[in-house]
């Protein structure tokens, strides 16, 4: 079994990226990120990507306001996939939206595991991983 804590980022700013991507190299050693700012190419990541001999599970970061593909159509998308494949991934909403309406949308879907406002730091993925 693979021990390697693996992550997902999938937002269309470049800079949120890199920064998540400090955040999360900072508090894991040896972490493994991909980060997409196309949502298609993310979405196309995860289930290319779900290999039935690891089970670890990957932390998926997910923006909800996107252009081209809303983080609310992308957990659509999720949803539809098959329950092998959803097992794999912890989806965690990481957005600029402090609206009270979108956290709770967001936390009655099962796929969400948390709702964390922008920026990423070191002590949530502490939190994460904990």
């Amino acid at each position: 079994m693979n021990n390697t804590q693996k992550f997902v980022i999938v937002d269309d700013d470049t800079i949120n990226n890199a920064l998540c991507q400090i955040a999360i190299k900072t508090s894991v050693k040896g972490a493994v990120v991909k980060a997409f700012t196309i949502p298609e190419e993310g979405f196309d990541y995860l289930v290319k990507n779900t290999n039935d001999t690891d089970e670890s599970q990957t932390i998926v970061f997910l923006d909800l306001n996107m252009p081209r593909v809303s983080g609310w159509e992308f957990l659509d998308y999720f949803e539809k996939l098959d329950e092998k494949i959803r097992d794999r991934y912890k989806i965690y909403i990481l957005t600029t939206s402090f609206d009270l309406r979108d956290k709770e949308l967001a936390l009655v879907n099962k796929s969400v595991v948390d709702y964390i406002v922008k920026p990423l730091t070191t002590e949530i993925v502490g939190r994460i991983l904990s």
